[in-house]
């Protein structure tokens, strides 16, 4: 097969098809004495304000109004161990060879194809704000109000990585505003149920790698040659060069709904459901390679439906125990589609396929004082992604938490929580090709050639998750 000058813009389409990709994203991180008990029991236990996020109904469980806040810090450490091997380096490697084989004083120079791809700490830290507040209307009806995020993610490789064209920048910002009612129908009964407004921002992009100024010039010296043989040609690819870096933002909106029931006393059930969020990021599309590609856009984004069942039961007037099952309906991410401005056809970029996927969760509570409260967790949070689907920009793995935390109770009205995590990910292997789509001029045919690919596995995927909280009872 050749790559010829002619097939630039063509084979650029190829390049954005094979290269943007996502992964698991989703946060759970919304408050502070729930991340010390892994999550388990959050839509239940309803401790403070912060129960929005999980399920509206638990809002009937207070009698005064309720203010909390809460940042939380995330040190992830993601690192990859492998190579790539440069298949275009070794297709110009070939080919002049065989110059140098046919015609008399070529001298043609070979490139080195196979370079390392090991990278540490590919994740940069994130801080994660909240705030949440509610108040009960009368003996019956609650309102409240919540600000967090659900899902966000970020990578990063930089210009001088290897692997540039595999995963360059990645990252998703989403903020969730969330008003909600609740009624409470009787002693043991309550449903609730919101509104989602959702913003998300979004960058994802990729670049050739640094190494690729070094094939400039020997590829410059075989076309010269090739030309006047009449062999084909190849095109030089200059290093450090935005293959296609797409940026947008939108508005999206969705509901919330749950139920709470109290069979007997010191024990509570929540059953929750938040839908299905469809967003339309419209921004920019950006290439140093093709000035066609330099147009305004659109790229689709679905964020996932997640359903929550969460059991608090109390052991005694100390201890407790909470578990939980959150079932995120990854299956709607299909695939990933750019709609460019005077581009008919949608720009197919990537098939996701993702699998439905499940977060189990246990913790336990004790009060050691009217002061003090300490809680533990862990959780087993399944990745999403197929093995033969993981990605160098987000490569997800299966998790376990274990977690610690605690609460001061400053006074009547002030509480104070702080909780940790530390995350371990299943070390998997991550390998993935990168190519170009093209099409036969004698039959039409659509043609993949394979540019490089990655071998490796991903050598860590921990994290350590800090947060703090404050809570007003008035």
């Amino acid at each position: 097969m050749k790559l010829v000058r002619n097939t630039a813009s063509v084979a650029l389409l190829g390049l954005f098809s094979s290269q943007l990709s996502a992964a698991g994203f989703q946060l759970h991180e919304h408050s502070a004495n729930g991340l010390g008990r892994a999550f388990a029991g959050e839509g239940a236990i309803a401790e403070n304000a912060a129960v929005i996020a999980r399920n509206p109904a638990a809002m009937t469980v207070f009698d005064s109004a309720q203010l909390s806040f809460s940042g939380t810090y995330i040190n992830p450490e993601v690192d990859i161990k492998g190579h790539t091997v440069n298949h275009y380096g070794e297709l110009y490697n070939g080919a002049a060879t065989a110059v140098n084989n046919a015609v008399p004083g070529a001298n043609l120079s070979m490139v080195e194809t196979e370079f390392d791809a090991s990278q540490r700490d590919i994740a940069p830290d994130a801080f994660i704000p909240t705030f949440f507040y509610l108040r009960p209307i009368n003996e019956r009806w609650y309102w409240g109000f919540g600000a967090f995020s659900n899902f966000g993610l970020s990578t990063e490789y930089g210009s001088s990585s290897n692997t540039s064209e595999f995963a360059d920048k990645a990252e998703v910002i989403t903020i969730n505003l969330n008003p909600n009612i609740a009624y409470k129908i009787n002693e043991q009964w309550s449903i609730g149920g919101g509104i989602n407004f959702v913003y998300a921002d979004a960058e994802i992009g990729s670049s050739t790698p640094a190494y690729m100024d070094d094939y400039v010039q020997p590829i410059m010296e075989y076309n010269q040659i090739a030309e006047g043989i009449g062999a084909p040609q190849l095109l030089p690819v200059p290093g450090n060069a935005t293959i296609l870096r797409v940026s947008g933002d939108d508005w999206g909106y969705g509901w919330n709904i749950g139920v709470l029931w109290e069979p007997v006393k010191g024990t509570r059930i929540a059953l929750s459901h938040r839908s299905e969020v469809e967003l339309e990021l419209d921004g920019k599309a950006e290439s140093d390679l093709s000035a066609d590609l330099n147009r305004d856009g659109s790229l689709d984004l679905d964020l996932p439906a997640i359903s929550e069942l969460a059991i608090h039961h109390e052991l005694d007037h100390q201890w407790s125990v909470q578990a939980s099952a959150v079932y995120t309906q990854w299956g709607s991410f299909e695939k990933l589609e750019a709609k460019l401005d005077g581009i008919d056809e949608p720009v197919h970029i990537k098939d996701e396929y993702w699998d439905h996927s499940w977060r189990l969760a246990a913790g336990v509570t004790y009060k050691v004082s009217p002061k003090w409260t300490l809680r533990a967790g862990y959780a087993y949070d399944e990745t999403p992604v197929d093995s033969k689907r993981r990605s160098l920009s987000i490569p997800d793995t299966d998790r376990q938490w274990y977690t610690a935390g605690t609460t001061y109770q400053w006074d009547e009205n002030i509480s104070i929580d702080v909780g940790y995590a530390y995350l371990h990910g299943r070390k998997v292997d991550v390998n993935e090709e990168f190519g170009l789509t093209t099409t036969n001029p004698n039959t039409g045919d659509a043609i993949h050639i394979p540019v490089s690919s990655y071998q490796g596995h991903l050598e860590t995927a921990d994290a350590h998750i800090f947060s703090a909280q404050m809570n007003y009872s008035f």
